[in-house]
């Protein structure tokens, strides 16, 4: 209050008359909050939003066209073994740290965590342009490369080991939606745009490269992309255009 002299004893009567009531009407407010707040920190943004909405029965899902971006640590069964328990937590969480960021800043949804790999998916609405969400990804990915420099430089200033990664982009049609049994649902997206990013990603280690992208991918960010030859991918019949990310502007 304003009040010089504060509330009356009959205001505060009728604050302590109200507050059964007020209480009952927040609590509902503050539980939706934080529901939503909760989904979203396990689901991402968009799956939170689908599941919100009522997306959760077995088998409901979308067709729609998506960027998919697989990140993956390397030499995380090295690392995990000359490691302590506490290190190894602390390795992956400034590494979940700046991918999420940097896929985040740039308008995309980190889906989930499997193991020390990272899904992520830039979805392609009516709303949105099929070549923007191709360089959103490629701008991630660079992000998560500059990202992890400064990490290393951090790690390296506390005699830890550094970090490395390989990072696979493809673009194509996508299921987005529940899998799994009546009573335990995981919320995915499945395709064979999905199956060619895992893919592309194990490759980079033994081409050499850490950043790997399909041509239709490269083809939208000509300044940040370099062919680097075709390569059999497993599962494909045919060999594979890959490009790499340019890392020497990072």
């Amino acid at each position: 209050t304003q009040a010089p002299d504060g509330f009356s004893p009959t205001h505060w009567e009728m604050i302590e008359a109200a507050k059964p009531g007020l209480s009952s009407a927040m609590e509902p407010m503050t539980m939706r909050k934080s529901s939503k707040s909760l989904l979203r920190t396990y689901l991402g943004d968009g799956p939170s939003e689908a599941v919100w909405n009522g997306t959760i029965q077995r088998g409901e899902r979308t067709t729609l066209d998506a960027v998919v971006m697989f990140t993956d640590l390397r030499g995380f069964t090295a690392l995990s073994d000359k490691s302590s328990e506490i290190e190894v937590f602390g390795a992956l969480d400034a590494y979940f740290d700046l991918v999420v960021q940097s896929v985040e800043d740039v308008g995309g949804d980190v889906l989930k965590f499997m193991g020390d790999g990272i899904l992520s998916i830039f979805p392609i609405s009516a709303t949105t342009d099929r070549s923007h969400q191709c360089q959103q990804a490629a701008l991630a990915a660079r992000g998560v490369l500059i990202g992890l420099a400064a990490l290393n430089d951090r790690r390296k200033e506390a005699n830890k080991t550094p970090l490395d990664i390989g990072i696979g982009i493809n673009v194509g049609q996508v299921s987005y939606g529940n899998i799994g049994s009546p009573g335990r649902l995981d919320f995915t997206v499945l395709g064979g745009a999905v199956n060619v990013a895992s893919r592309i990603e194990g490759l980079t280690k033994s081409i050499g490269h850490r950043v790997l992208a399909t041509r239709a991918i490269a083809e939208t960010s000509p300044e940040l992309f370099t062919a680097c030859g075709s390569h059999k991918v497993r599962g494909i019949a045919h060999s594979m255009d890959l490009f790499c990310l340019s890392e020497h502007n990072l």
